[in-house]
């Protein structure tokens, strides 16, 4: 989606937004009334204002609310879902379903009907959501350290001399400087290091799990080889050049000691990793590696399913015509529109798992109607009783554990994303408009791994009148009883979940990289824009002063004023260009990769719109 481009001529910037206007190391985050950081089950008192009787009111009408609404089903005895501390603050920040300081975006939040599908008892009143949103927005972040462009350098270049000289060109850093200066806590700073231990490990095809390493002291920094994922370098450097909106250089400027000292670290580090970008915002890399066209070519997935099943050694249609599959049809899925078919096979080359799904448009058409033909799809034998699918959604074992994703039409050619007259995500992020996101939206479906259907085909063939004996036979072989297909997908799930305790996650908690979409996809506040374009007050005023973020941006003249993500990223390249004379940024050579309203319309099943122009 091509936009306009604005020319900007500045004239006598001088210095603003140069290294030394940035806020001090030791800035802290204001301390909030509605400080949660107790470990009581209704979450322990902070060091708050003199707001406190506003702030602890909003607190204690939040918990009732939850008390009413939720603790029936997530409390301690119960524990619906895996979670039973609904009424417990600190628990539900660590687990990452508050995030503190952003109501919108936090799961707790997104969960809720008309978005999600909590609580079962139906929609909370808007007052009731408002007055949630408003006291997790007050809950305080905690004192964090200000981390400046040129310590951030200056740390990654101190660990990149500790590499090997050989792995140097392999070498990426992903950073939470950003998220970091804008107020996040360490809470969310732990969940945001799963989301991306999770992603980098989930487009890894290597056998073993890589665990990113810690650079620094404040866990700001990862370090990661991509050899040892067999994720490769080339593939890798060209989506971060086509799509990452945060590139930059840093300049000499002047005489100025601190930017000579930046300058010279930033060139040490392209010349020995062999690129300009090599470090890249964690939160970026969460929230847009996950989403195709990136899944797709870093994970390295073929343009058809024929292509993939190649690549894993599945050899579907033998497997059907040889019996050596599971099967279950039903007629409700919670995912597609019609009735499904899903289907295991085992890999020829590794032994994993291959999971495909057989999805319909229509149950009126005769052959969509699994329960009347059950055994397909056509040139699997017994043609006259075979499906006629319309898609299918492909969940695969990768080498080290985690899964694998990919969407197809019925005639193999792959897909970005679902029509929503097959299937729909309910409760997924509010952008995808209920469409079935390759990626991102099947990671947060199956964090807890492959979900257990029961089959409803075997006992209706049993009873019909319309099948022969060898297809009752056929039926019977490849349809799974139920205790044979809740085996073999515990079995199929362990490796997962022990992936994913590997990683430091709990298979029971709320998926990280979902929670991360989220937040880097937040609505940023005026503070918050200040610290992502890494200038002070006094700058960011000129900036608001000029166009054309005079009319874009006109909403932060308010301080609880808000921009959206697409917004922001739209003019951040040319904001930081004009107002930062020390910093050079990069647009991405095909554009910003955002996922918005625009991009999901209609059931075109491409997601190429999302790419769409920033301004230079």
């Amino acid at each position: 989606m091509k936009r306009f481009q604005y020319i900007i001529m500045f004239i006598g910037i001088g210095l603003l937004g140069c290294e030394q206007a940035q806020q001090p190391d030791d800035r802290r985050s204001t301390e909030v009334a509605s400080n949660d950081t107790g470990s009581s089950g209704n979450g322990g008192g902070g060091q708050n204002t003199s707001d406190d009787v506003v702030a602890g009111s909003l607190k204690d009408q939040s918990l009732a609310i939850l008390e009413a609404s939720c603790s029936s089903c997530h409390n301690p005895e119960t524990a619906e879902g895996g979670f039973g501390g609904v009424l417990n603050v600190e628990a539900m920040i660590e687990s990452g379903r508050i995030i503190p300081g952003n109501g919108e975006a936090s799961p707790l939040i997104r969960k809720l009907a008309p978005i999600g599908n909590m609580p079962p008892s139906g929609a909370l009143d808007l007052s009731d959501r408002d007055i949630l949103v408003a006291w997790i927005d007050q809950i305080a972040v905690s004192g964090f350290k200000f981390l400046s462009d040129a310590d951030h350098i200056r740390e990654i270049r101190s660990d990149m001399q500790l590499v090997p000289t050989a792995q140097r060109p392999t070498t990426r850093y992903f950073s939470m400087q950003v998220p970091n200066n804008t107020g996040m806590d360490e809470q969310v700073r732990s969940v945001m290091g799963q989301a991306l231990a999770k992603t980098i490990n989930s487009l890894s095809r290597a056998a073993a799990l890589v665990i990113p390493v810690p650079v620094g002291a404040d866990g700001l920094i990862y370090r990661v080889n991509l050899q040892d994922l067999a994720i490769d370098p080339n593939t890798f450097d060209d989506v971060i050049r086509d799509f990452y909106p945060f590139a930059r250089a840093y300049l000499p400027f002047g005489n100025d000691p601190i930017l000579q000292r930046l300058s010279d670290d930033h060139q040490f580090l392209v010349n020995e990793a062999e690129t300009e970008n090599y470090v890249i915002r964690a939160d970026w890399f969460v929230a847009t590696a996950t989403l195709p066209i990136l899944y797709q070519q870093l994970l390295n997935l073929p343009n058809t399913l024929q292509g993939l099943e190649t690549q894993l050694g599945v050899s579907r249609q033998q497997n059907i015509l040889n019996d050596q599959i599971l099967r279950a049809g039903f007629k409700n899925s919670g995912v597609t529109i019609q009735n499904r078919v899903i289907e295991r096979h085992a890999s020829g080359l590794t032994n994993l798992p291959y999971w495909i799904s057989y999805d319909f448009a229509s149950n009126d058409v005769a052959n969509q109607n699994v329960f009347n033909f059950p055994i397909g799809p056509v040139g699997s034998g017994f043609n006259n009783k075979a499906f006629d699918h319309d898609a299918g959604e492909v969940i695969f074992q990768l080498p080290n554990g985690l899964l694998g994703f990919y969407l197809a039409q019925a005639n193999g050619a792959n897909i970005d994303k679902s029509s929503v007259s097959i299937a729909q995500q309910a409760n997924g992020p509010a952008q995808f408009i209920q469409s079935v996101v390759n990626g991102v939206a099947c990671m947060s479906c199956h964090h807890q791994g492959l979900i257990f259907k029961s089959d409803e085909i075997r006992g209706f063939a049993g009873i019909s009148q319309d099948f022969s004996d060898a297809e009752k036979e056929k039926i019977f072989n490849i349809y799974a009883s139920d205790q044979q297909l809740q085996s073999q997908i515990d079995a199929d799930n362990l490796k997962y979940q022990t992936a994913l305790t590997t990683l430091g996650m709990n298979p029971s908690d709320p998926d990280p990289v979902t929670t991360f979409y989220q937040f880097y996809n937040r609505k940023l506040k005026r503070s918050e824009v200040i610290a992502e374009l890494g200038v002070d007050e006094i700058t960011f005023n000129t900036v608001l002063a000029s166009e054309p973020f005079k009319s874009a941006w006109v909403s932060l003249y308010q301080p609880a004023g808000e921009i959206s993500r697409e917004e922001f990223n739209f003019l951040a390249t040319s904001a930081t260009n004009v107002f930062r004379s020390a910093v050079s940024a990069a647009p991405p050579i095909l554009g910003d990769h955002l996922v918005t309203a625009e991009c999901m319309v209609a059931n075109a099943t491409q997601m190429d719109i999302c790419t769409s122009d920033v301004v230079p």
